[in-house]
């Protein structure tokens, strides 16, 4: 495998975040200002297994009737919960009709964006906004009934907008995640394993551009690569890190003109308009300027560029949609469904759940509350919504850049799921 480019997405594709107790700490932290902002029920404020087992990536909200859904790749229901509560057969078909059809999913089944009618929770940061949204359906339901205007979800969107604002952190008492999140790094991510670091550096010294382009603001970037990689080092190691990036616009090339670029200087924030340059660090920014800073410092027009991202939306389809890159998901399902020997009890925990079923595949309209199928990913079609834009879209999964480093092969299609001769790819 030659490439002249190496990128990953974001800290959670370089290294495996304490996925239980960041989902805890987010919802929390949400859910103090959902009660204190809002005057929402103080019981908000529990967090609990079931909950935990209630967070799936990649799970659809209908927020006009309290729903929350598991689509297949043709966009049927195959299971559904109203609030927290499972709901039967008989009650998804008569919201959605015999054929069980999500009813906006035309409008995401190709560019697996969300839409103004069509949300999805797609991401670690975002799916414990999906338990907070069931559990007030839940209360609203105790005290009015079903069947009337669900209207807090604009409430959670700023919740969580609150909770992520750095400005908010620095003036507002109440910023609870990014206080003990910057307090202790070390109960929410893992450090980087030496062999990890070791390859990095490999590739670095054998002349490859490593890039890292996140959702993160700079300060909570510097924050994780310090405490995962060490200040100095992701330093050395990283020839351009492109933070608070708006992804997957950031590689649409019809964005480039509306975006722009800022440089912090002595702490303060400047618009930057000039071209990228080595060990830059730059806040927002478009894919244009990237391309161009690895033309000029490889010296070939296009050059080879491998990527390496944890969101199917946002660093697979996204740049798949506009550039020539070989994009691999970093996938933590994959490793806790398709490598349960090797994940640790915790970790299954945070990722699987019992609730939904397999995040890869599943039976058409099986609906039983005891049927956990979370164990067949090598055998079955991968046939939910996103197991399919995993075979459309990616060219491997594999559960961390630390199973790259650990098993090495001469080409990706020797990596999972092409290496699992039963799965269906």
């Amino acid at each position: 495998m030659f490439f002249r480019c190496h990128g990953s997405s974001s800290m959670t594709s370089i290294l495996p975040h304490r996925l239980g107790r960041l989902a805890v700490l987010i919802y929390e932290s949400a859910a103090l200002h959902l009660v204190q902002d809002y005057g929402h029920d103080e019981r908000l404020l529990q967090f609990n297994d079931q909950l935990l087992d209630f967070c799936l990536k990649g799970i659809f909200l209908d927020p006009k009737h309290g729903n929350f859904l598991k689509l297949a790749a043709d966009g049927s229901i195959i299971r559904g919960c109203h609030g927290t509560k499972r709901m039967t057969d008989d009650e998804l078909t008569a919201i959605y009709g015999k054929d069980r059809k999500h009813p906006r999913f035309a409008e995401v089944k190709d560019t697996y964006e969300y839409s103004d009618t069509c949300f999805f929770y797609d991401g670690y940061y975002e799916i414990a906004a999906g338990a907070l949204g069931a559990r007030l359906v839940d209360f609203l339901d105790e005290k009015s009934g079903r069947n009337q205007p669900y209207k807090f979800w604009g409430e959670i969107l700023k919740s969580f907008r609150k909770i992520f604002a750095h400005e908010d952190f620095k003036a507002d008492s109440t910023g609870r995640f990014l206080k003990l999140l910057f307090a202790n790094p070390e109960d929410y991510a893992e450090r980087c394993s030496d062999s990890l670091v070791n390859w990095l550096r490999l590739l670095k010294q054998s002349g490859k551009k490593l890039f890292v382009i996140t959702y993160s603001s700079i300060e909570t970037a510097y924050l994780m690569l310090d405490y995962i990689l060490g200040a100095d080092t992701w330093r050395e190691l990283f020839d351009v890190v492109s933070t608070s990036a708006k992804k997957p616009g950031f590689f649409n090339p019809e964005k480039a003109k509306e975006s722009k670029c800022y440089i912090y200087v002595d702490g303060r924030k400047k618009s930057f308009n000039d071209k990228w340059v080595d060990h830059g660090i730059y806040s927002e920014g478009h894919c244009v300027k990237l391309l161009e800073y690895l033309t000029l410092s490889t010296e070939k027009k296009d050059p080879k560029v491998i990527y390496f991202g944890d969101s199917i939306r946002a660093d697979i389809v996204g740049p798949k949609r506009f550039l020539p890159w070989t994009c691999g998901l970093i996938s933590d399902e994959v490793g806790c469904e398709g490598f349960r020997g090797n994940q640790d009890e915790s970790r299954k925990k945070s990722v699987n759940s019992k609730l939904w079923g397999s995040f890869f595949y599943d039976t058409t309209n099986a609906n039983d509350v005891n049927d956990d199928n979370t164990c067949g990913i090598q055998k079955h079609e991968w046939n939910t919504f996103w197991g399919h834009g995993i075979k459309k879209y990616s060219d491997f999964c594999i559960p961390s850049l630390q199973y790259l480093v650990d098993n090495p092969k001469s080409s990706f299609e020797q990596y999972p799921p092409h290496d699992w001769p039963s799965a269906s790819f």
